[in-house]
């Protein structure tokens, strides 16, 4: 019955909705069109990619149609369709009033507003990584020339297309439907005014369309000097952006949700939906004292950070902090070769991070789709870089959240923008030129100066092997050497098989074009802790208040804990992951569990409390001398401590047996272990 009402609805569907395809040469690639009432519908709905051509799934839903694909990404395009376009394709055409999109199955089709993926829970949530968009506002380039292009000779970022690239990777993102969507730095091409003001404006389509937007500097963004435009011979600075406009343009990408902010940086917490918090962190050294491209953290500012990281598990928070520089090496040498995109002290600040109970870290700043991981203690820690899409392959995130607490991660690509691409077929031919060509000519400058020090003759016969072992580390999942082209392997060999500074640098390169685990495009972390522990053994509780704390669970809303000790059995219901004793407790031994509401249950643990109590005073008596008592016989182990004045000689005077100490000399006294 069930299939015979999916069937007539397809077939009341396919009566209402007249067939409209355009034949590919391909079968498998059809692009299909249909008319659409623009009464039916607003700009913005267009706009933002929330109204496309619709197809039933299985579950007789009308999803967006290039979700069924077989293969392909979804990517919208505000737009008339245009050959170029891939499979997952799909647009409006508001001059023709149609709704397209290319898809691999027959149908049936119609238009109409496309349900937004709405998650019911954290462990539901869809979270979108971009890094490094490098938008460079359409009005800086005044007209080219070899001002213009002098900058590019020293660069690897498709600047020229940047804001047309920009506007195709939004309208891809929007087609993903994400409710989170994290900018890891770099949103300019220096800093410039009308550049940040332009990002504002693309990021405000993605709050249109639902998602909740967080962003953090990357070094090209705040204070730059380079803010300039260009006209022929001729560059002309331009405004650049204080840390205070910062935070003001990009108010309601995270400041204004912000639930702390640090005020020695632009790093705050925020919280896009319950149990989740998005920790922006500031690396960035943009005070005009230190290098401007490399990264570090002040002891104020990693102290504040720290301190969120602590609150967040202490509540029960599942913490994604995010930060323009690594957290970890991507490569064996990295922080040696390339020092300015590791953060300083890393070696410190990741066993520091992974020990705060953080997992991962959403990355960005090399350009590079990359995964690296390290163990530290019982865990792992995660680096998630995440690629320029002004730099081949021009990639995104997108990451689900799984109810079982796994983060499955996958990669996307922009692989068609409407741009003048010369003499390139596609835009896939066009990145690879522009960053071949490019970065070779940079990999030469690089290895001729420090650390490296080669020859001009020597450093253009390395620097082939160097260009591709990075192009392939920007790509992620290197092939290792063995998958590298016949000419990268003949240098490598020769220069292993030279003197020991050769071999040094054919390790280097090695080390680029190999990947090491896990796997930088598409994987899942487990994100889970498993079943909370208590204290292995009896550890004395001897301040007010005792705190037990225990480790978070995924998906738990509130933990019970149950004691068990001289004070009889209590439970405690709270939703954060410590529990601060109530100083009615009576000292003694006690044992304790926490059941989280998953329905797992810990290990039983054990603990005791030995609160010191003060002292009591009585007296004076007939003697005229004063008592000092104490409960001698519950607390084992202490002595009367006696100072005349509180000076650095003190005398002890040891405890005994009765419940006093009958005071002769004039002084202070305190109970000491």
């Amino acid at each position: 019955m069930k299939q015979l009402r999916k069937s007539l609805l397809a077939a009341a569907w396919c009566l209402l909705a007249p067939l409209a395809v355009w034949a590919q040469s391909s079968p498998a690639r059809n692009v299909v069109s249909r008319p659409f009432d623009p009464a039916q519908t607003t700009l913005v709905q267009l706009e933002s990619g929330a109204y496309g051509l619709l197809a039933l799934d299985a579950n007789s839903n009308l999803v967006n149609a290039v979700t069924l694909n077989t293969g392909g990404n979804a990517q919208f395009v505000f737009g008339p369709y245009v050959s170029a376009y891939p499979l997952g394709c799909y647009g409006v055409d508001t001059n023709a009033n149609t709704a397209w999109a290319v898809v691999d199955y027959a149908g049936p089709f119609q238009p109409g507003p496309i349900a937004r993926r709405n998650a019911d829970s954290l462990a539901n949530l869809r979270i979108a990584i971009l890094s490094d968009i490098h938008i460079m506002a359409t009005n800086l380039l005044i007209s080219d020339g070899p001002a213009f292009q002098a900058y590019l000779a020293g660069d690897r970022k498709m600047l020229g297309p940047s804001s047309t690239i920009g506007h195709a990777v939004f309208d891809a993102v929007i087609a993903q439907q994400p409710d989170v969507v994290v900018f890891t730095g770099d949103l300019t091409k220096d800093g410039e005014l009308v550049s940040h003001l332009e990002v504002s404006n693309l990021m405000a389509r993605l709050v249109a369309d639902g998602a909740k937007v967080f962003v953090v500097p990357g070094n090209h963004d705040v204070n730059n000097t380079n803010a300039m435009s260009f006209d022929g011979a001729t560059t002309t600075p331009v405004p650049n952006i204080t840390p205070e406009q910062f935070r003001a343009i990009y108010g309601p990408f995270g400041y204004n949700q912000a639930i702390a902010q640090d005020t020695n940086s632009l790093a705050y917490v925020a919280e896009p939906a319950p149990g989740l918090w998005i920790l922006g962190m500031d690396a960035c050294q943009y005070d005009g004292n230190a290098d401007p491209v490399a990264g570090s953290f002040s002891p104020e500012r990693l102290n504040w950070i720290t301190n969120q990281m602590v609150l967040g598990q202490a509540q029960g928070k599942v913490v994604f902090p995010m930060m323009h520089h690594n957290i970890l090496e991507h490569f064996p040498g990295q922080a040696t070769y390339f020092p300015q995109y590791v953060v300083a002290d890393y070696q410190v600040i990741a066993p520091l991070f992974a020990s705060l109970g953080v997992k991962t870290v959403f990355t960005g700043h090399f350009h590079a789709q990359d995964v690296a991981q390290a163990q530290f203690g019982g865990g792992l820690l995660y680096d998630i870089e995440t690629g320029s899409t002004v730099t081949r392959p021009c990639p995104y995130r997108i990451l689900d959240l799984q109810p079982d607490g796994q983060l499955v991660i996958r990669s996307h690509l922009i692989t068609g923008i409407n741009y003048n691409l010369g003499s390139a077929p596609d835009f896939t031919t066009y990145e690879f030129n522009f960053l071949t060509n490019g970065l070779l000519n940079l990999t030469k400058v690089m290895l001729e100066e420090p650390p490296f020090d080669l020859s001009v003759s020597t450093a253009a016969y390395v620097a082939p092997a160097a260009t591709e072992a990075l192009m392939d580390h920007y790509v992620g999942d290197e092939p290792g050497l063995m998958g590298a082209s016949p000419i990268t392997s003949n240098i490598v060999f020769s220069l292993l098989a030279g003197a020991a500074g050769q071999q040094e640098l054919g390790d280097g390169i090695v080390s680029i074009i190999t990947d090491t685990p896990p796997a930088d495009n598409n994987l899942t972390i487990d994100l889970t802790p498993g079943v909370p522990t208590g204290p292995a053994a009896a550890t004395a509780f001897t301040n007010r208040p005792a705190i037990l704390s225990w480790a978070p669970i995924w998906g738990a809303t509130n933990y019970a804990v149950t004691l068990s000790g001289p004070g009889g059995g209590q439970t405690f219901n709270l939703s954060g992951t410590s529990l601060a004793l109530p100083a009615s407790l009576p000292n003694g031994a006690y044992s304790w569990t926490v059941t989280p509401s998953d329905g797992s249950t810990s290990p039983v643990g054990t603990f005791t409390l030995a609160y010191a109590p003060a002292l009591g005073i009585s007296g004076p008596n007939s003697s005229g001398a004063v008592a000092v008592s104490w409960p001698a016989a519950s607390l084992p182990g202490y002595q009367l401590q006696f100072s005349p004045d509180l000076s650095a000689s003190n005398n002890w005077v040891p405890a005994t047996n009765s419940s006093f100490f009958r005071v002769t000399t004039n002084g202070f006294y305190r109970l000491s272990r």
